[in-house]
């Protein structure tokens, strides 16, 4: 798959082109969408402000997203504090590793 840029996938996210109906997470999560949030133009995390229900629990903090899920070790999300309030990560295409193999 032909890696689309990040900025366009912010694009979709923010006006909502995207289908809502049975959202899960990589866990199986049910995921509903309450205020998808604003555009962050600064450093730090793509989507501040967001409010999500995941698994009848409701959460406010930001989103990251990515073309691929492995992009934020890539990135180094992970040791980055800016990003200890991030609720959702998005990415289009899921990556996991396994046994230190990209799967």
């Amino acid at each position: 798959m032909k890696r689309i840029p990040e900025e366009y996938i912010h694009f979709i996210w923010t006006k909502g082109l995207f289908d809502h109906i049975d959202l899960r997470g990589t866990e199986g999560e049910e995921l509903e969408i309450i205020e998808r949030g604003i555009l962050n133009r600064e450093s730090g995390p793509d989507i501040r402000d967001a409010r999500l229900r995941i698994d009848g629990q409701v959460w406010v903090g930001n989103i990251e997203i990515h073309f691929k899920s492995s992009d934020w070790n890539l990135h180094h999300h992970d040791q980055d504090g800016a990003y200890d309030n991030v609720i959702l990560h998005v990415s289009v295409v899921h990556v996991f590793v396994l046994s230190g193999h990209i799967k």
